[in-house]
């Protein structure tokens, strides 16, 4: 009980320090809605919104692969059996953009598919840099699509 006092002392200096030395944070604006998706087997296409919250052009690139988990990891292939348009898109400052998620072929037939859709956020040419000691985040979201067997619901 004796090391809370000085514990807690060091833990409030360590975190003034990081808030006098860090610079301003810049948070991307890309937003992705829904978080998931699900293709039922009588319906080969879904949608997904991207949209743009902040003052400038967001440049973003959407990529869609097969997904399974193996020891614990995903392992990622890319899909032959799903498509994305458009896969490279830019929103205006405000704007949205609808992205659909198609399946090209007929539905699973026995169980479940799974897929991850990567949304990269992409740096813009010519843009202005963060300012002196900030940073500036490019966004990845990795979103899981299920497309479910012929004959079957959500």
């Amino acid at each position: 009980m004796r090391a809370r006092g000085p514990l807690r002392a060091l833990t409030a200096a360590c975190l003034a320090a990081g808030l006098l030395v860090g610079g301003p944070l810049h948070a991307a604006a890309l937003q992705v809605s829904p978080v998931g998706l699900s293709l039922p087997g009588d319906r080969p296409a879904q949608a997904l919104t991207l949209s743009n919250t902040g003052h400038t052009p967001v440049h973003a690139q959407v990529r869609v692969f097969a997904w399974h988990q193996a020891g614990g990891a995903d392992q990622l292939e890319p899909a032959r059996d799903v498509v994305i348009s458009p896969p490279m898109l830019e929103i205006p400052p405000g704007g949205n953009q609808l992205v659909r998620v198609i399946r090209t072929g007929p539905a699973p037939q026995a169980q479940e598919a799974s897929y991850r859709l990567l949304v990269d956020e992409l740096p813009v040419p010519g843009a202005a840099p963060a300012p002196a000691g900030g940073l500036r985040f490019v966004l990845r979201y990795s979103i899981p699509v299920f497309a479910q067997p012929a004959g079957t619901g959500p």
